[in-house]
């Protein structure tokens, strides 16, 4: 019996300017960007409202 390998844990690397070089200018400072958090790459989004 032949059986094929499917890795159902798979991950996409976005690249680091995904979304601040696709969103508007005047929504830059609240878009989602990649920051060096204690050595490691983490996804920061704002939590404000967009109303604020």
């Amino acid at each position: 019996m032949e059986y094929r390998i499917i890795d159902a844990d798979a991950h996409v690397n976005s690249p680091p300017d995904l979304y601040l070089s696709r969103v508007p200018a005047k929504y830059k400072d609240r878009a989602p960007r990649l920051v060096e958090m204690d050595g490691y790459d983490a996804w920061v989004v704002t939590t404000e409202s967009p109303a604020s």
